[in-house]
């Protein structure tokens, strides 16, 4: 599984300054968010062959790109759409084939038809606008969207009807909301193409955000389930707990090592040869 780094927690930092950050903890990849400093609209319209090339000097892999999305509001869903479909357009030239986007709020058991109609219809668009490109759209697991459940995501599905929408499975939204991991890989592990892996606390009102290691989750085994399931895509730390940090790169170089370690602990023992 290839580990990537997600930007997203990380927009304190110029974009050279999160490739050179990445490239030295260790990441093999990198999730770019759609947002300024890093890739906003502005430099994906008119900038992305430079970024293209600082990818490709780096050695880091582009897995996905990825933008806040929110589908579910009736007046703005076709903004969304524009604005979504601005990095489909670059998103294959910059070195990857997946759009990472959210459902929108409110959280699906609080959401009125006219919600789940808009997101159905803004994600169909984007799914149409993607597919002539060969761009994947993703749909992010989060928690306090329309894809905070079993139950959401899969209406999502079924209303869209469109075979190629993936899922971006997130660890700690799911831990969040007391999901069970295992359930969710079951029930889409064909459609998940990328898995993010953060660490949390329950606490009031809201979950903590920790280093992995630090939190409730037993990581160990939740690798060693994804390992055993087939899942061999990019694992993601989105380093949500850096959102407010100025000295990066110890906690990065902190939180790979401790992704690298686990996935090690979760690794098969070989059998022993007879002699």
């Amino acid at each position: 599984m290839l580990v990537s780094l997600a930007t997203t927690s990380l927009l304190s930092i110029r974009l050279d300054e999160v490739i050179s950050l990445a490239a030295e903890a260790g990441f093999e990849g990198l999730e770019l968010a759609c947002a300024t400093p890093h890739f906003g609209r502005a430099r994906a319209e008119h900038d992305f062959e430079a970024v293209a090339q600082m990818l490709r000097d780096s050695g880091l892999k582009l897995v996905a790109l990825s933008i806040g999305t929110t589908f579910t509001d009736p007046y703005g869903v076709d903004e969304e759409v524009e604005i979504a479909s601005a990095f489909v357009k670059v998103a294959r030239r910059v070195g990857t084939d997946c759009l990472l986007v959210t459902a929108g709020r409110p959280a699906s058991l609080k959401a009125q038809p006219d919600r789940w109609r808009a997101c159905t219809n803004g994600l169909r668009a984007l799914v149409a606008a993607a597919g002539r490109r060969g761009v994947r759209v993703t749909l992010a697991v989060q928690r306090g969207t329309l894809a905070d459940s079993i139950a959401g995501v899969s209406r999502l599905l079924d209303q869209v009807g469109q075979e190629d929408v993936r899922i971006a499975l997130d660890l700690g939204h799911v831990l969040a909301i007391g999901g069970e991991v295992k359930s969710f890989v079951e029930f889409f592990l064909p459609r998940i193409s990328l898995v993010r892996v953060q660490d949390l606390t329950q606490a009031d009102p809201e979950p903590e955000w920790v280093p992995l290691g630090q939190g409730q989750a037993d990581f160990r085994s939740i690798l060693g389930m994804l390992r055993d399931s087939g899942y061999d895509g990019p694992l993601c730390l989105p380093c949500r707990h850096l959102a407010h940090e100025v000295d990066l790169q110890p906690h990065v170089e902190a939180e790979i090592q401790a992704l690298r370690s686990l996935l090690r602990a979760g690794e098969p023992v070989p059998a022993q040869m007879d002699v």
